[in-house]
């Protein structure tokens, strides 16, 4: 039996405009999704994603928001999103090699 995981937010760009940005994963194992530190940094690794996504397209398109103000401040947090996904995956990797997925 597999599973899917997803998430989805939704962001203001302000005057009642929105994004929706969504990540997750499909064809989850039985032996991974039972497991709750496997599937707890499954859901950060998503979160980042979105996050990362979202301030992907606010670099790109140019839409400063309160957080994110500045592109320094903006290319800092995205650095950090990517040192958090990096450390997230070694965690994973290590919690898969406890799991036996036939």
């Amino acid at each position: 039996m597999e599973r899917t995981f997803k998430v989805i937010r939704l962001y203001s760009l302000g005057k009642y405009k929105n994004i929706k940005v969504e990540d997750g994963f499909e064809n989850i194992e039985k032996e991974v999704w039972m497991n709750p530190v496997s599937m707890k940094l499954l859901r950060h690794l998503t979160m980042i994603g979105v996050d990362s996504y979202y301030a992907q397209y606010i670099n790109e398109s140019g839409i400063l928001n309160k957080q994110l103000n500045d592109p320094q401040a903006l290319e800092a947090y995205l650095e950090e999103l990517d040192e958090s996904r990096l450390a997230t995956l070694g965690l994973l990797r290590e919690a898969e090699e406890n799991i036996n997925i036939e």
